[in-house]
């Protein structure tokens, strides 16, 4: 999670301060783990190519980078929305959605029999990239297309790791603090590895070409062998080999995008995170971008009174024009590793996309009389997403 997003996990108090330590000392609660930087390594002789430091990003920043353990970010989450008053209810499903009325039908996830009708003044639909829903927003399917790459994943207690003679090799001088990344150039696999759990666990992702037997595997759960994780290896540095034989069991998924969707909003239903923007597992995007979506929704949906449906939707018209430029550049970026081309590459898809969600922000996301992105762009709120730099107003700065 890069340092926006630990900022908001620090407002929500998942992190908060430790006031028995020095100055930006947390006690956080999902266990995240503080990077020290970034390498990237020489797959054939682990020689460091490129090497940062993150030292500096709480004074920068205002917070870390830093990482965590899925299941321990959602278990926070859900803790602090408990306190917050938030009911969860397990073991349904929602069938049915009318995004005019706020209605949905759900049933038991397991049966699929008691149909129930709820009705809200606003639904938020943050049901991942297999969303049931999303057409029902955008009034046409978008399909999830293939990468033609698979995404092998593991987490190793970091002890064993670290006490193997050949894998410990890639994590010399407090390498294991960082997030280390590598592509080989021949096959271009690229490897990440980065600590979590309070650096109790090393989590590994392995992107190879598709394999047959892991095709539509879109389940980020699937079970796959050590040795299928290893074939994708070739050429790889014994460490990185013997690193994979320290994992006791292994994962596997097909690694999956959706192209830009023109909006996010309809009626009293809102999409966000991945059912919104599905992103590449390179730019360690994804969440943060689900949380900024959040937050956007908590700043810009605080006040709002359940009997004032015009002043919702035009909250909501303003959220999506916010954030709709934003997720959009970071989604069509997102690709620049898996898919591997430099980020220049993608300039021109950006700018299309870009100006896409202007133009549409521009003819409806405005208040009354009010063109409401020329005032944003005018006080730069989104002129780093598309909109024309005030020095050349033919270029896009995305």
């Amino acid at each position: 999670m890069p340092p926006q997003a630990i900022r908001l996990l620090r407002q929500w108090y998942v992190a908060r301060p430790d006031s028995t330590t020095r100055a930006h000392q947390y006690v956080d609660e999902a266990c995240g783990t503080p990077l020290r930087g970034t390498r990237r390594l020489d797959a054939e002789t682990l020689q460091v190519l490129l090497s940062s430091s993150y030292d500096t990003d709480e004074e920068t920043y205002g917070a870390s980078f830093s990482t965590y353990h899925r299941a321990d970010l959602h278990s926070a989450l859900r803790v602090r929305a408990e306190s917050a008053g938030a009911k969860v209810v397990l073991g349904k499903m929602a069938v049915k959605l009318n995004c005019e009325a706020g209605e949905f039908v759900v049933v038991d996830s397991h049966s699929r029999t008691g149909k129930e009708v709820v009705k809200k003044d606003l639904i938020v639909l943050a049901d991942g990239v297999h969303s049931m829903f999303g057409a029902h927003v955008t009034g046409t399917q978008i399909p999830l297309h293939e990468t033609g790459r698979s995404a092998f994943r593991s987490l190793i207690p970091m002890d064993k790791l670290l006490s193997d003679p050949e894998a410990s090799k890639l994590f010399q001088q407090g390498g294991h603090l960082d997030l280390t990344g590598c592509t080989h150039p021949k096959t271009g696999v690229f490897l990440v590895t980065y600590p979590c759990r309070s650096g109790e666990v090393m989590n590994i992702a392995i992107f190879t070409r598709m394999q047959p037997e892991s095709r539509r595997l879109s389940d980020w759960d699937s079970p796959a062998t050590i040795e299928q994780a290893l074939n994708g290896l070739e050429g790889f540095h014994p460490s990185f080999k013997a690193m994979i034989r320290c994992a006791d069991d292994m994962r596997v998924y097909t690694v999956l995008h959706r192209d830009p969707l023109p909006n996010y909003v309809k009626g009293r239903v809102v999409l966000i995170g991945d059912a919104a923007h599905p992103m590449l597992p390179t730019l360690a995007a994804g969440g943060s971008t689900s949380l900024e979506d959040a937050a956007a929704l908590e700043v810009l949906l605080h006040g709002l009174k359940p009997d004032e449906p015009a002043k919702l939707a035009d909250r909501l018209r303003l959220w999506e024009a916010l954030r709709l430029p934003r997720d959009v550049t970071t989604q069509v970026l997102s690709k620049t590793m898996v898919q591997p081309k430099p980020a220049t590459a993608f300039a021109s898809e950006v700018r299309h996309e870009s100006r896409k969600a202007l133009e549409w922000a521009e003819r409806d996301g405005g208040f009354a009389e009010e063109n409401l992105m020329a005032v944003m762009q005018e006080r730069g709120v989104i002129r780093h997403f598309g909109g024309p730099s005030s020095d050349s107003p033919t270029t896009a700065t995305a």
